[in-house]
């Protein structure tokens, strides 16, 4: 196959492969965007089902209302007084009777017997006995309602007092309005299933029974159904009736036959276009190939030619692309090949005169040697060069050679040894830059897992900055929101340094935020962290903690400490001083240890400054430590100073006092300032 039916069938299978992945792609994003389109429009369907039957309830419990407060009302239930009941009704808004009949009402003594019924939808079994159990301890109840005939209605109860005892006021009415509304503001017809399946009440029974067959009554579903050249999108939403019980499902639909023609035609212009580009791509790709490879071919029938020793054929030159330089290449090669076959005769004549030069030295030579002749002189050229005289000037010529080759015997296992010793060096190297390459990496993942900004909110400024000793470091710093006015702030030091006491931090800080987002008290969010870190640590590492809640709102500060180096709180008014200790030692090293909460205030303008042991024992070339007093100095010449300002004089001192050398350990900082509300 010609290279450039190769190229063109390389770049076609490329392009088929580009678009099915495309394609792929395309479709498997489709499917996701389907999805979540589908419980998207699941819940809102729901939240405006719930708001619509919401709606429908605050009337009738409004009637239902007014009805309590009738005091005759319950005394003509008790007494069968039925005229003066319906009257009450009619002035409650109720009307039970006739053609403009919106509603109906049901009493059902405590004994579940029916003492009063008027509506056509006024039957025993409106609410079952769970429900009237429930309104006879004092808890309304109110919802949707499917009655075993399958009709669905909207209820609600409440006790009445008829007198001679506690009663169940009913007061319901159908759904049917409740989806009218419902399919309003959607754009489209709902319906109610029961959970066997049958239809109890629907804005378009027909369409109903033609889209939603097999909509699952206990299931979610979302799916496009094709109805008479019509595309539909169905979707059903289980529900509940007020006893709490599964009532059905709502099923919505919807008409997308434009949007999903319009989709589909997208679609198909889309691949047709496609596959036009393929084609065309392809056509053209092969006509710029073969005029390109047109000159390559004359350039390989001049090579064909100097290989069968024909110097003298002529290539058209004057081209500067590749093709034009192999063209000059080939012009090259034909002047060294016709060098060559001079040489090569040059060659030919120099060594039959030397061979008739030796030939002649050989017999000039044995004809002064022993009686042995021709043949015993030239077998004596691979003695030992010790037993020759002098004299002997062919064994001299035998031992000059014969040291040559030791020589060379010997250069070339040097060599052999170098070049194995240069290829072990070599993958060394590759090693190591490997390593390198991935511990850069884990630096930035690092680097990309802790907080790099923090939001200015009402009453509080935060800034952090970590320095790893190595590539990767065993310290980190973490702050996040509790809740609108809680601020939580840690900063710890894992023991170790590297890749185990990186994996160790990254561990403690996910478990940390897991555990503070269900647990208030900073000594109870200790006490979890510590039980999770300490099963299981057959490695035997720790870690020391420091941990703070703020509340924005009056500056009151909850802490626990787990073996750390107590912060400092930067006072307003030009002082120092450090943080109370309170129980507790360090993180996974004994399960079941108590720890104890602190308490303090910052006042506005009061800051909190948090440290790891790399600042306070750092040492510089002559063996002496930074330590604390360095420390306390530093930050009470910086009381007031910005937030975002403090932990970068602290590590240019401390690196400044290292001077020059490699770190020691980690350097982690985290300052913290309550500020003024109105200013911030």
């Amino acid at each position: 196959m010609l290279l450039r039916t190769r190229i063109t069938v390389w770049v076609a299978a490329g392009f088929v492969a580009l678009t099915g992945l495309l394609s792929g792609t395309a479709l498997l994003r489709e499917s996701i965007l389907h999805d979540r389109i589908a419980q998207a429009t699941r819940a809102g369907q729901a939240a405006l089902w719930n708001e619509v039957v919401d709606v429908e309830l605050a009337a009738l419990s409004g009637s239902l209302q007014r009805l309590v407060q009738t005091a005759n009302f319950g005394l003509s239930v008790s007494t069968n007084a039925h005229g003066d009941a319906l009257q009450a009704l009619q002035r409650a808004g109720l009307t039970v009777q006739g053609s403009n009949a919106n509603a109906f009402v049901m009493v059902v003594g405590a004994n579940r017997e029916p003492l009063f019924a008027a509506g056509v939808a006024a039957t025993a079994t409106v609410v079952d006995a769970t429900v009237i159990d429930k309104v006879l301890t004092g808890q309304p109840a109110s919802g949707l309602r499917i009655l075993p005939t399958g009709e669905a209605h909207l209820v609600s109860a409440e006790v009445l007092n008829t007198g001679t005892g506690r009663a169940v006021l009913i007061v319901g009415r159908s759904a049917q309005s409740a989806l009218m509304r419902l399919a309003r503001h959607l754009g489209g017809e709902a319906s109610l299933i029961t959970v066997r399946g049958h239809l109890a009440a629907s804005t378009a029974p027909a369409l109903h029974k033609a889209v939603a067959l097999g909509v699952s009554p206990r299931v979610p579903t979302f799916q496009e159904v094709d109805v008479d050249a019509r595309s539909y999108m169905v979707s059903g939403v289980p529900i509940d009736e007020v006893s709490g019980n599964p009532a059905g499902s709502l099923v919505l639909m919807e008409d997308v036959t434009t949007s999903r023609a319009d989709s589909r035609q997208l679609v198909q212009w889309t691949l047709v276009s496609a596959l036009a580009l393929v084609l065309i791509g392809i056509v053209v790709l092969n006509s710029l190939l073969w005029r390109s490879f047109k000159p390559l071919q004359t350039a390989i029938d001049a090579l064909k030619a100097l290989s069968r020793g024909d110097a003298h054929v002529q290539l058209q030159r004057g081209r500067s692309d590749e093709i034009g330089q192999i063209a000059d290449a080939v012009v090259v090669f034909r002047q060294h090949a016709q060098d060559l076959i001079a040489n090569r005769a040059l060659r030919e004549r120099i060594r039959r005169r030397q061979e008739a030069v030796i030939q002649r030295e050989i017999h000039v030579l044995s004809a002064v040697s022993d009686s042995a002749g021709d043949d015993k002189l030239l077998a004596s050229l691979g003695d030992d060069a010790h037993a020759t005289r002098p004299d002997d000037s062919l064994r001299r010529l035998a031992m000059v050679l014969s040291g040559m080759s030791g020589r060379i015997v010997r250069q070339q296992n040097i060599l052999t040894s170098m070049v194995a010793e240069l290829r072990e060096a070599l993958s060394v190297k590759t090693q190591y830059i490997a390593l390198q390459h991935e511990l850069e990496i884990a630096a930035k993942m690092q680097s990309a897992i802790l907080p790099r900004r923090f939001v200015p909110r009402s009453g509080l400024s935060i800034c952090a900055s970590m320095t790893p000793a190595k590539e990767i470091g065993g310290d980190f710093y973490d702050y996040f929101e509790l809740d609108a006015h809680r601020v939580a702030m840690t900063v710890a030091d894992v023991s170790g340094k590297g890749v185990p006491a990186a994996l160790f931090m990254a561990v403690s800080r996910t478990l940390l935020r897991a555990v503070a987002k269900f647990s208030d008290d900073p000594a109870d969010c200790m006490n979890q962290l510590n039980g999770l870190l300490a099963t299981d640590n057959d490695q035997m590492m720790f870690v020391t903690l420091f941990y703070a809640v703020i509340d924005t709102r009056n500056g009151e500060v909850t802490y626990a400490n787990a073996g750390h180096n107590p912060p400092y709180v930067l006072r307003s008014q030009g002082y120092l001083e450090q943080v109370p200790p309170t129980q507790g030692i360090a993180l996974a090293v004994f399960e079941g240890m108590a720890f104890e909460v602190g308490h303090l205030t910052l006042a506005p303008g009061d800051g909190l400054f948090m440290f790891t042991d790399g600042v306070t024992e750092a040492f510089n070339p002559e063996g002496a430590m930074y330590g604390d007093w360095a420390l306390e100095a530093l930050l009470s010449e910086h009381i007031n100073s910005p937030v975002d300002i403090v932990p970068g004089v602290i590590q240019g001192a401390v690196k400044a006092f290292e001077a020059g050398g490699p770190l020691t350990d980690d350097i982690t900082c985290l300052m913290a300032r309550r500020t003024d509300v109105m200013n911030t």
